[in-house]
């Protein structure tokens, strides 16, 4: 599938309100990413650095997006995009959070040359919803 395709169908999959769920973000790391509560008030978006690709969990999805595909998605601004769902109130503070977490794993990656994300997703079946990882990765990583 091509990239702009993937991202696209990502872009629309987040954009269903029953699908959205707290976002996983971490730090680069040798563990498995996992769903964490929503960053609080004290996030700062100015301290995420491009880093490692996270390890995909079984079960997940991941992607590593070319340049093109990072700058692509930049350009449409999923994070407004995510913010801006109409929600349950339930799912506001959630979508919120993301929406800031996408923002900065972009501006990282588009503030250094070269880098992209990384996109995971992670099913619950039983819960029926998704969990999002964005992850800004160093340009060694990326694929061309």
């Amino acid at each position: 599938m091509r990239s702009s395709h993937l991202v696209s169908a990502l872009i629309a999959a987040v954009a269903v309100p029953v699908f959205i769920a707290p976002l996983a973000h971490a730090g680069p790391s040798s563990t498995v990413p996992s769903p964490t509560t929503p960053p609080s008030d004290g996030f700062d978006p100015s301290m995420v650095k491009p880093g490692l690709p996270m390890p995909v969990p079984e079960g997940s999805f991941g992607y590593i997006a070319t340049r093109g595909a990072t700058k692509w998605m930049d350009d449409r601004q999923p994070g407004a995009l995510v913010r801006s769902l109409p929600v349950p109130p339930a799912f506001r503070e959630a979508n919120s959070a993301m929406g800031k977490i996408i923002d900065a794993e972009l501006d990282a990656a588009m503030a250094k040359p070269g880098a992209c994300v990384q996109i995971i997703v992670t099913p619950h079946s039983k819960s029926g919803l998704f969990s999002y990882g964005f992850f800004a990765v160093e340009p060694e990583y990326c694929p061309s």
